[in-house]
């Protein structure tokens, strides 16, 4: 009972994504669709990162979330506490990421689905940690500043769905040409995001006195 009472939500949500792919994994064997065009319109577009993945990761951050804002978690944490934020991040942005492959990879190939691997695979799903990984950065730095957690993740929502509504403009017009560009572009550049992010973060941390 403490187990179903400590990890239940955690579960849950690890069960509601398993048939959420599962779904998407049943949709693309009644069409026929292949291994690389189920990936492609179902995780790796930008439309998917906006309002899928976005929800997705969010709900599970809300899930897995650390009283960070707690000052007896400060004190336990004192110099480290930095660091335990960043490499917690790292931990839940990785398991998410492989829970995804997992459930991405794994449905196809059970369903008969030939498998296509090749380098670019591997780079979309490094693209992945990074967008979620950018994610959570921003959390933390909400988190900072505010010093509540909810509003730092209501302010990762609205964020994400600000610039779905921006895509969605970009997505009138009938150049092919640029839509492809920026869909390449939007999803390459969240690397260096996080790498900026976590910049910001170093920066706000020793600007503040979060430990007294």
């Amino acid at each position: 009972m403490r187990l179903i009472k400590k990890y239940g939500n955690f579960l849950i949500w690890c069960l509601f994504y398993l048939s959420f792919a599962y779904s998407m994994n049943d949709v693309a064997v009644s069409l026929g669709i292949g291994f690389q065009q189920f990936l492609e319109g179902n995780l790796f577009t930008v439309a998917k990162y906006f309002f899928d993945v976005s929800i997705l990761f969010i709900s599970y951050l809300y899930v897995v979330k650390k009283p960070f804002h707690s000052v007896l978690f400060m004190a336990r944490c004192k110099e480290f506490y930095l660091w335990y934020i960043i490499l917690y991040g790292l931990k839940i942005c990785l398991f998410y990421v492989g829970y995804t492959a997992i459930l991405f990879i794994g449905f196809p190939f059970l369903s008969g689905i030939p498998l296509e691997y090749d380098g670019s695979l591997l780079f979309a799903f490094v693209n992945l940690f990074a967008f979620v990984f950018s994610i959570y950065l921003v959390y933390v730095i909400i988190l900072l500043l505010s010093g509540k957690q909810m509003v730092g993740l209501l302010s990762s929502v609205a964020i994400n769905f600000n610039m779905a509504m921006v895509y969605q403009v970009f997505l009138r017009t009938d150049n092919e040409t640029l839509l492809r560009g920026m869909e390449h572009f939007i999803m390459n550049f969240y690397i260096g995001i996080a790498i900026v992010l976590l910049g910001v973060i170093f920066i706000i941390f020793r600007r503040r006195d979060f430990l007294l």
